[in-house]
C-alpha cells in the first residue's frame, strides 16, 4: 500500500512539473502563426481575380479528397448575389501562387475565357465527384491548359 501511495505521489510530481507545449510557446493571433498558410474560414466567399485583375467570382467551397487536400475550389461567377451563379470546379493548384496574404481577394492563373469554358455545373444540381468520368472531364481540361498548342475545349461543360 505504501508502495502505490508513493508510487503515486512521484507520478503526479513527474506529470505536474512537466512544462505543457502550449505553456512554453508564446502565443500569436491566426495571422503570425498561420504565416503562408490559410485558414478555410479565411478562404470561403474570397473574391477571385486573375493576374490581370479581372474578377473570376467568388470562393463558394472546397472540395477535399481522400487523403485530406484540397483538391478543387468551387468558384461561383456570373450570378447576382450568388443567385444564378455558374459553379466551376477549379483545381486547388491553380490559386497557390495566390495565397499569399491579400485582406479582399485570391489571385488564380486563369483567365475570364479559361473560366468561362470551364466543366461548370448549378448550385442545386452538384456532379459526383466520385465519378470518374465527371473527374477526368475536369482533370482534362485544366491539364490541356499546359500543353502548349492545346486549347481547351469548350464543349467540355
Amino acid at each position: 500500500m505504501k508502495k502505490t501511495v508513493m508510487l503515486s505521489f512521484l507520478l503526479v510530481l513527474i506529470i505536474g512539473s512537466v512544462p505543457l507545449y502550449a505553456e512554453t510557446e508564446p502565443l500569436m493571433p491566426p495571422e503570425a502563426a498561420l504565416k503562408n498558410m490559410a485558414r478555410a474560414s479565411d478562404l470561403l466567399g474570397k473574391a477571385v481575380s486573375n493576374t490581370k485583375g479581372d474578377d473570376l467570382g467568388r470562393i463558394q467551397d472546397l472540395i477535399v479528397d481522400q487523403t485530406g487536400t484540397i483538391a478543387f475550389v468551387i468558384i461561383g461567377s456570373g450570378g447576382v448575389m450568388g443567385v444564378g451563379d455558374r459553379l466551376s470546379p477549379v483545381p486547388w493548384a491553380t490559386l497557390q501562387a495566390g495565397l499569399k496574404p491579400s485582406k479582399d481577394r485570391i489571385i488564380a492563373n486563369l483567365d475570364k475565357e479559361t473560366l468561362a469554358n470551364a466543366p461548370m455545373f448549378e448550385a442545386k444540381k452538384w456532379p459526383n465527384f466520385s465519378d470518374s468520368q465527371w473527374m477526368k472531364k475536369v482533370s482534362d481540361y485544366f491539364h490541356s491548359l499546359e500543353k502548349p498548342g492545346i486549347s481547351p475545349n469548350p464543349n467540355a461543360r
